[in-house]
């Protein structure tokens, strides 16, 4: 895994470039990488979830071979809505980001057209939480639709679909 606001792993793999279907290499996982890092740096550096920040938790993120990205955080006191709890415009955060991540890595930059998120369990900061960010589907090349889990402690804290248009 590697952090959002850290490098790139070292590796060879398919790599993707915009606009290219074709696989270049045996192990898509790093191409998926490799894509994420060419284009969040040509479109997406100056992202706030791409930054250093106390109230931003510092996310893992990979993909695995068939371009699903998966990822860890922790949220911490100063996450807090609620006593001992997330708050929930932060993990609306998360799941955006999240989404648009996977996006680049498949090659794709896009803004988000909707995002509809299902709280179903309170968040508890200092706990570890990890996220499955996937395409679901994509209308006409240009209309993405993702989907997104979070899960702490084997409960399901938040489910999410979002669009994205594609505009690079």
């Amino acid at each position: 895994m590697r952090s959002l606001t850290g490098e790139a792993p070292a590796g060879g793999g398919t790599d993707i470039a915009e606009g290219d279907r074709g696989p270049r290499a045996a192990n898509p996982c790093i191409g998926y990488e490799n894509n994420l890092a060419r284009l969040k740096q040509k479109h997406h550096s100056r992202c706030l979830f791409n930054r250093e920040s106390s109230w931003i938790p510092d996310i893992l993120v990979s993909f695995d071979d068939k371009g699903v990205l998966h990822g860890e955080f922790i949220f911490t006191e100063e996450h807090q809505g609620y006593e001992d709890r997330v708050h929930g415009g932060l993990i609306a955060g998360i799941i955006d980001a999240s989404m648009a991540q996977c996006l680049m890595g498949h090659g794709a930059v896009g803004y988000t057209a909707d995002l509809t998120v299902k709280y179903r369990h309170p968040m508890i900061i200092r706990n570890a939480a990890t996220f499955v960010t996937r395409i679901i589907s994509v209308n006409i090349g240009i209309l993405y639709t993702l989907e997104c889990e979070i899960v702490q402690s084997r409960k399901l804290v938040a489910e999410a679909t979002g669009r994205f248009y594609k505009f690079a």
